[in-house]
């Protein structure tokens, strides 16, 4: 915080200290202005023109006060909202002027001064759909500040999921949007809509798959469309050519292609199509988690036990987080669990892994399906015929709702069911040691 306020002081006199002179400057001007006396030594010593000494109480108050806070304290709690605020009072004036060059040029400025950019796109994404300015939304998006890869992951999925929330609550058709490369990563391929993959997202995958070259982006497009045919009871199709030989493809659309190649049953045994990808993310020490998020909703939609139990087997449940969004995928993991021990009748680590799974902590744009999952699961674990009735209406309705006749009443009645378990444990050859 202490940078912040010397680079406050510094807007505030419209002058970078870099002189003993600029320190007099400083040090007059808070004299005149709320008439009080700062040693200009004092202030050398605060911007490194003199040997260091930690600023006292004192000093930081004034400081403060100069730039219009209580004090110090008023400054550290109050200082990021007010910026915050100024800065969006700015996009709405020139929102407002539809001066667009003066837009993009604070833009830019933000991108270069501020740590929070994700959150400045956010807000001006919102207000420009608001008014359903959509041309000016994609030139926002073609500006070399929005490039893909000058974002963390992170920052990318921050900026994919608010946005992608919007377009779900208002969704439009915008050819030229949907062309847009860096809309396409930073939106389209972050917020997967798993409530609309039949509605209006599978409209976004056919259009953008009709007008893109990147390779990612058809795969993920054909990837989506088949998961599309599978819940549609659709034949599924692997046109997928060997991934083993494509460099730099993200983990999570990786274990998205594998989920089609699974679901489509082109595989002798999960271990032999699975092994060479998950050796090949160790050895870039990237997070098996990662791979594993798309697998892991496959594995309980599908009930491919095989898959469960290989995810287990490679996945260290106490593993260190690195990232905030990794919480959804390790909840995820937490889901599968409860499903595979159930299936095997392990009660005791059944229990453990429900009470680990949050489901508050599903991920925006999978929550509706994911709460079909959790409601199979729940009415499955009740003996309460009341309590049953309510979960097999929520779950029909959702299932109604989303479009998906896979989610049919006849999963949801017979996903346990232990002769049906008894068999596709048989015929994956597993070995597991039951309670």
């Amino acid at each position: 915080m202490l940078d912040l306020l010397k680079k406050e002081c510094e807007i505030k006199i419209g002058l970078k200290i870099k002189t003993l002179g600029d320190c007099k400057f400083l040090s007059q001007a808070i004299l005149n202005a709320i008439d009080t006396d700062l040693n200009y030594n004092t202030l050398r010593r605060m911007w490194g023109l003199a040997p260091y000494v930690k600023p006292r109480l004192t000093t930081l108050n004034i400081l403060s006060q100069f730039n219009g806070y209580n004090n110090y304290y008023h400054f550290a709690n109050t200082f990021l909202y007010h910026k915050e605020l100024r800065t969006q009072n700015q996009i709405y004036k020139l929102i407002y002027k539809a001066d667009d060059n003066e837009l993009f040029r604070f833009v830019k400025k933000i991108k270069r001064t501020s740590a929070d950019f994700p959150s400045l796109i956010i807000s001006l994404s919102r207000e420009i759909i608001y008014a359903k300015e959509f041309d000016l939304l994609d030139q926002l998006f073609r500006l070399k500040e929005l490039e893909y890869e000058s974002f963390s992951y992170t920052e990318a999925l921050y900026i994919g999921n608010s946005i992608g929330l919007l377009i779900r609550k208002k969704p439009f058709q915008h050819f030229q949007l949907q062309k847009n490369t860096n809309f396409i990563r930073l939106v389209y391929l972050t917020f997967v809509d798993y409530s609309s993959i039949s509605g209006y997202y599978s409209e976004w995958v056919r259009f953008i798959s009709q007008n893109t070259q990147l390779t990612d982006v058809l795969y993920f497009c054909e990837a989506l469309t088949q998961l599309r045919n599978f819940l549609s009871l659709k034949p599924v199709k692997d046109t997928f050519r060997d991934l083993i030989q494509i460099p730099n493809l993200h983990p999570i659309l990786l274990g998205r292609i594998l989920s089609v190649r699974i679901l489509a049953h082109n595989y002798k045994t999960i271990q032999s199509l699975l092994d060479p990808y998950f050796h090949r993310v160790c050895e870039k020490n990237l997070r098996k988690i990662e791979i594993s998020y798309e697998l892991m909703i496959t594995a309980i939609t599908s009930r491919n036990i095989e898959l469960m139990n290989y995810i287990i087997t490679q996945i260290d449940p106490t593993i260190q987080l690195e990232f905030y969004y990794q919480k959804h995928h390790i909840n995820n993991y937490y889901l599968m669990c409860m499903f595979y021990y159930k299936v095997i009748k392990n009660k005791v680590e059944k229990k453990k892994f429900a009470q680990l799974f949050n489901i508050t902590e599903l991920q925006s744009s999978y929550e509706e399906y994911t709460t079909l999952l959790v409601l199979i699961f729940n009415y499955s674990e009740t003996n309460s015929l009341e309590l049953k009735n309510t979960y097999k209406q929520n779950y029909l309705d959702l299932a109604q709702q989303l479009n998906y006749p896979y989610f049919s009443e006849d999963l949801l009645v017979d996903y346990f069911n232990s002769a049906n378990n008894e068999l596709l444990l048989r015929d994956t050859n597993l070995l597991i040691n039951k309670e």
